[in-house]
């Protein structure tokens, strides 16, 4: 009775550890199988991340292009805008050319009023 209670106890070891290592077995191919998959995956994301660094480098060199010509063309508007826009004359420039106007026309007239003299009177 006590041999077949080892046998039997035997079977059951033999059978427990066949399932545990068709069990292993299985753990490790899907485990296999993970680590495959997962190793694509980082390979897949250092090239999307690789060519994202790359579209991020020529949107930057874009941008400064941009900026550039954006910076030309308001530094051209400004100087077109200060030829083409009448500035107004401040009050003492106003004032000289009056000044200097009248002048003029006093000078004028004192010759007039000199030749108009001398035509009067003969000498």
């Amino acid at each position: 009775h006590g041999e077949s209670d080892l046998g039997k106890n035997l079977a059951e070891v033999v059978d427990q550890e066949q399932t545990a290592a068709e069990e292993h077995q299985k753990i490790s191919q899907e485990n296999q199988l993970t680590k495959t998959s997962k190793d694509q995956d980082v390979k897949y994301k250092r090239n999307e991340a690789s060519a994202l660094d790359k579209e991020v480098g020529e949107v930057d060199g874009d941008l400064t292009n941009t900026r550039s010509e954006i910076d030309a063309a308001l530094q051209a508007e400004g100087s077109l805008r200060e030829q083409c826009v009448e500035k107004p004359e401040t009050y003492g420039d106003r004032r000289a050319k009056r000044e200097a106007e009248i002048a003029g026309l006093k000078s004028a007239l004192d010759a007039l009023e000199n030749h108009a003299a001398m035509l009067q009177y003969p000498q």
